[in-house]
């Protein structure tokens, strides 16, 4: 299991987000590790074999300006390099990616090596490869990918393809189906983070004029009083804003497509 932070709000997101990150990395994580934020339309991102103290040594990911973005620590899980961290980076530069999960249930009901096929011919590209024998989906000259990086760029894929944030990542997560909980950044929306879950855990926080979301409440910083905190609705697609959450079930589920928005009040 990995452990995931993320924020928005008033203040410089890369402190923030460090401090979320070690008040739970024990939990779960420590083997690979990396963050994004957005600052002036750029994705500024930096990731590591190795704890978050080591992401703040051998990057300067403390000092990313903008007052978004989320950080990401997972178990080991072969590649033993710093391209198998989270974020994952689509192959245009526009979108950033972490996840918490597994293939889980679904691993022999949907491979997902047809859809690494697909990605491949439509010229989509990985950066987390490996010819070693690890846990993930594989191309067919027997090169491991990433899910997650694959995960990545099929959201790319489905939003070239003309489909917006909710239609591509409820058709991504329906093609390569896995349980999981991820998190997406656009660096043209420095308001929103965008959320599909499964049945992982994600909580949501909110203060004045910030939200903070956490795998476990433990990240939470001790000093901020929460008017409301909340765990995000499963199987869904949710937009977290600073005041507000909007989730959208997903169809594939049969449950009813229509929007829940959760207001936070001062």
């Amino acid at each position: 299991m990995c452990n995931i932070a993320g924020y928005i709000g008033t203040r410089r997101a890369a402190p923030v987000l460090i401090d979320m990150m070690k008040r739970e990395e024990g939990f779960a994580g420590g083997y690979y590790t990396g963050i994004a934020t957005i600052h002036d339309g750029k994705i500024h991102y930096a990731k590591v074999a190795g704890d978050t103290d080591t992401l703040c040594a051998m990057t300067g990911a403390a000092d990313f300006p903008g007052n978004i973005g989320f950080i990401h620590t997972r178990p080991n899980g072969g590649g033993d390099t710093d391209a198998w961290a989270h974020p994952f980076i689509s192959n245009n530069g526009h979108l950033a990616l972490i996840e918490n999960g597994t293939e889980g249930k679904y691993r022999e009901k949907y491979p997902k090596e047809g859809m690494i096929k697909t990605l491949l011919d439509k010229g989509y590209s990985f950066t987390a490869t490996t010819k070693e024998p690890v846990n993930y989906p594989k191309t067919d000259d027997g090169t491991h990918v990433h899910i997650t990086d694959v995960i990545c760029q099929y959201i790319q894929y489905c939003m070239d393809n003309g489909l917006d944030h909710r239609g591509a990542m409820e058709k991504t997560h329906t093609d390569i189906k896995c349980e999981i909980v991820g998190l997406l950044l656009d660096d043209a929306f420095e308001d929103r983070i965008f959320v599909t879950k499964e049945n992982y855990p994600m909580t949501a926080g909110f203060a004045e004029g910030e939200v903070f979301l956490a795998t476990t409440r433990l990240a939470f910083p001790e000093d901020i009083k929460f008017s409301s905190i909340l765990q995000l609705t499963q199987n869904a697609y949710s937009e977290v804003y600073t005041d507000r959450i909007v989730t959208y079930p997903y169809a594939e589920y049969n449950l009813p497509h229509a929007r829940i928005t959760t207001q936070y009040y001062n």
